[in-house]
């Protein structure tokens, strides 16, 4: 039975058996898959493998006729265990890590959502709990554009009516939009308001990319959750 090599990202881990574990990684080659690691959480080593946010480099056989993934042996190439990871930065990693794997087709590759998640990975894991919160709102939106879920024109998810640009919609779940009659549909305490001058102030004012704040370390404006949604939605469909 021949082996076979690939690089990916662990998004979640489960125990089965006596001491087994089913690792869901998001591989760079073929998308999100499931292993089964042998001993997993039994032994010292490969329990180290589970980690979510590991980038691990892996080695694996499959049983093609029981769609069996074997996972033999595995090399760390970043944990986020190497950091001090504050709880607001662990809360937005393992948020986001759900996130991809809710999201994700099985066995679909996608370079651009493994670039994604590897970035989120390593850039959360330096940053303040305030920013990681907002690097998360930006990753999420990045991640339904990536999976095809976001595209422009906006439309309503219930009634299939275009969301104007600069008027008021919500966001519900991070991936539904409605427009202002149906959102009262919606459980409030899970939309986001989109407000007219937040866009207004998106399109007029913000000079300077996401990833180039961050890198040159400048203080954050104070922004709104509506100004941080509609920051990605207008970066997304340009």
């Amino acid at each position: 039975m021949a082996i076979l090599s690939q690089s990916g990202i662990v998004l979640a881990s489960q125990k089965i058996g006596e001491g087994d574990a089913l690792l869901h990684i998001f591989s760079k080659d073929y998308g999100k898959l499931a292993f089964i690691v042998k001993g997993g959480y039994r032994s010292r080593t490969r329990s180290g493998w589970l980690l979510g946010g590991n980038e691990i480099f892996f080695h694996y056989y499959e049983y093609q006729a029981k769609d069996k993934r074997i996972i033999r042996d595995a090399e760390i190439r970043f944990s986020p265990l190497a950091y001090s990871l504050k709880q607001e930065n662990l809360s937005a990693l393992l948020q986001f890590l759900g996130d991809v794997r809710l999201s994700s087709q099985e066995n679909e590759q996608n370079p651009l959502v493994y670039q994604l998640v590897l970035g989120f990975i390593r850039e959360v894991t330096v940053l303040s709990g305030e920013q990681s919160n907002q690097l998360l709102l930006f990753a999420r939106w990045r991640l339904l554009k990536y999976l095809g879920h976001l595209s422009w024109p906006l439309h309503c998810s219930l009634c299939g009516n275009p969301v104007g640009a600069v008027e008021a919609f919500y966001v519900n779940h991070w991936s539904s939009l409605g427009c202002v009659h149906c959102a009262s549909k919606w459980n409030s305490s899970q939309v986001v308001k989109i407000e007219q001058y937040d866009l207004l102030f998106l399109r007029d004012s913000l000079s300077m990319k996401w990833s180039d704040a961050i890198m040159s370390n400048q203080k954050l404006h104070p922004l709104s959750p509506g100004f941080l949604v509609a920051r990605e939605l207008l970066g997304a469909i340009s």
